[in-house]
Parts: structure tokens; sequence; C-alpha cells
């Protein structure tokens, strides 16, 4: 009897030196980053006619970490067990956003806004007014301020964007037009409105417009509210924005994106943690998805209590046997 309990005894103790160190783990909700932008051609046809066009609009929605928000903790204490075996991994991407835990990350697959924006296309003409030569006494055409202010005398290439203020469309879920500014700013504001006093019509304001916003569920919910685990994941949930790109009222594109929400309200939820248990086998898997937006890609528990009363005994008796002297 007394040779049974040395052997657990030491079993225990050998159990107890098995935990795992008593660190925290943080990482930080995502936020959406969304540019959209615009490219004007302004050029004369052979006519001596001023036509104004547009390549389809670029719109790129980016993640990034919010660090406005905090870290958020997970305390590697309370999921230890003196009488289990415990492993924990937590994937995090480079700015801190959690990728997924003990599972496997396949990279951030961020989608980067275009550096060059064609301008071959001309899908759209918002008018055209007649440009004959400037006569003597008169105001200069279209045509003529063209060949006065454009680098190749020819063509005036215009981009209008929100580069300097990228929008989180999770957390302006209200908004509704987002302008887009020029990027040579008073340069070109003082040409458009000389080629306007001319008569050629141009559009007063570009704006990335929210036309729709959808909220879906959380896509995991605790059933037993009653049972405490001793630790949680806290994700994001998300929405579907619908947005078109306008020239005034005239729609270039239009589509949609998938973002986490950063609103405040109630756009987190959480997923429990479980613990290891004295015997069988637990897991838990957790994967994000690889566009980096926060979102749940994939969730798995498992559970392999089977072990029985006489295996446990089994076990014991096999750690007798092994203890006795020869």
């Amino acid at each position: 009897m007394l040779k049974q309990a040395t052997t657990l005894a030491a079993a225990a103790s050998l159990g107890a030196c098995a935990a795992t160190p008593d660190v925290t783990y943080s990482y930080y909700l995502a936020k959406s980053n969304t540019v959209a932008a615009v490219t004007q051609t302004i050029a004369c046809n052979g006519k001596n006619e001023a036509i104004v066009s547009y390549a389809p609009p670029i719109v790129s929605t980016t993640y990034a970490a919010d660090y406005q928000r905090g870290a958020i903790p997970i305390s590697l204490h309370n999921l230890n067990s003196q009488w289990a075996d415990n492993s924990f991994t937590m994937n995090l991407m480079s700015d801190g956003r959690l990728a997924g835990s003990n599972g496997t990350w396949t990279g951030q697959g961020q989608v980067i806004l275009q550096a060059a924006i064609t301008t071959a296309s001309t899908a759209l003409a918002f008018g055209a007014g007649p440009g004959p030569e400037a006569a003597k006494g008169k105001s200069p055409s279209a045509c003529d301020i063209i060949a006065m202010t454009a680098a190749d005398g020819k063509t005036l290439t215009f981009v209008y964007t929100n580069t300097a203020q990228p929008v989180d469309l999770g957390g302006n879920l209200t908004t509704t037009d987002i302008p887009l500014q020029p990027l040579l700013g008073s340069n070109v504001n003082s040409i458009t409105g000389q080629l306007r006093k001319s008569g050629l019509s141009l559009p007063e304001k570009f704006v990335l417009k929210i036309v729709n916003v959808e909220k879906p569920d959380a896509p995991l919910r605790i059933n037993d509210t009653t049972r405490a685990f001793p630790e949680y994941f806290t994700l994001q949930k998300t929405a579907r924005v619908s947005y078109e790109v306008r020239a005034a009222t005239a729609i270039l594109s239009y589509g949609n994106a998938v973002v986490p929400r950063t609103d405040g309200v109630n756009d987190t939820y959480q997923i429990p943690i479980t613990k290891a248990a004295l015997f069988g086998t637990q897991s838990f898997a957790l994967t994000l998805q690889s566009d980096g937006s926060g979102g749940l890609a994939t969730s798995t528990y498992g559970d392999n209590a089977g072990t029985s009363t006489a295996n446990v005994i089994n076990v014991v008796n096999s750690g007798l046997t092994a203890a006795k002297p020869q």
C-alpha cells in the first residue's frame, strides 16, 4: 500500500512540473482601410471638341491592427492543468492581429492598391463643348485651355482619391458620402474651374457612396450560458458594405466589401477555449480568414474522453509494476 501511494505522489509531482509557463498572450482586433481612385481624362478630338472620359474606378480594402481599441489578453495560466500535458499556440500577424490558434496560417493575402492607374478606358462621357480657337478678345475654349495647361498640350489627366484619409468602412456604417479629392489639389481645381467657364460640363464632386449595409449574426453562439470557461477569444462581427463610386450623380462603378465591424455597437463575440482534463484528449483549433479581416474561417473542438475506469487502473498498475525492485 505504501508503494502505491509513493508511486501516485511521484506521478502527481511530475505532472505538476510539466505545466506551461505563466504567461499572457495579447492580440489586436482588425480595422479596414478603404481607398477609392477615379481617373479623369480630358482631351480634344479631331473636331476640336473637348471630351471627358473615365477609367474604371479602383476601390481597394486592406486590413490593419486597430491599436486604438487596445490589446486583448489570453492568460496561459488559466488554461494550465497539472494533471495533463498542455500545448497552446497562437499565430499572430506582423502587426499583432490574431491569425489563428493551434492552426496553420497561410499568409495575409491582403489586396494592395494598384500604384499605376490606367487611363486607357473611355467608357463614359459626361459632356463635350465646342472648342474653336480663341478669337481675339474672346474667352479661351476648353481645347485652348488644354493646350495651354496639359504637359503634352493634348491631354489632361486628373486622379481623385481619398488616399490621404483611408476610410474604415466598418466604423462608418452610417456615413453615406466619402469625398474623393484631386491628388494635385488647388492646381486641378484651378484648371477645372477654367474649363467650366469655357462651357465644358464637369462634375462638381466625386464620392464613394455607401448605399447598403448588412450585419450578419456572429458565426458561433454559446448555447450553455451557465458554463464558465477559463478563457475566451474575442472576435469581430463583420459587415457587408455595398458602395458606388459617383461623379456627381452619375454612377461610375459599384461593388461591395466585407469588413470587420468597429462601430462599437455589439460588434464583437466570444469563442470559449477549453481546458485540459485529467483523462482523455481535448483539442481546440481556430483559424481566421486569410485576408486579414479578422473574420472566423474555422473553429474546431475535439473531446475524446474514452478512458474507462479499468484503463485508469491499468495505467496505475503499469506504474507499480515498473517500480518494483529487481
